[in-house]
């Protein structure tokens, strides 16, 4: 999970500088593109509204709800 989430932010900065001129196209290596099949508008949609919802009372510093998101996203690393 871990590398996913690494190759997805990843894929996501590409995507955003994709337009740039001097900016060239990332090597897709077949780890990178077989992780990258992985990774589902659903799933995504999934992790962001939970990371997103107002279950985590708006993740000031510092509150409970920093403490459950941070929690979470450390239990999708562990998961990797």
């Amino acid at each position: 999970m871990k590398r996913l989430l690494a190759l997805a932010v990843t894929a996501a900065l590409a995507t955003g500088s994709a337009g740039a001129a001097s900016a060239a196209a990332p090597a897709l290596t077949p780890d990178i593109g077989a992780a990258l099949e992985r990774i589902s508008a659903d799933s995504m949609r999934g992790h962001l509204s939970f990371i997103a919802s107002d279950l985590l009372e708006g993740r000031g510093t510092p509150s409970r709800g920093q403490d459950l998101a941070a929690e979470y996203i450390a239990a999708q690393y562990r998961r990797a």
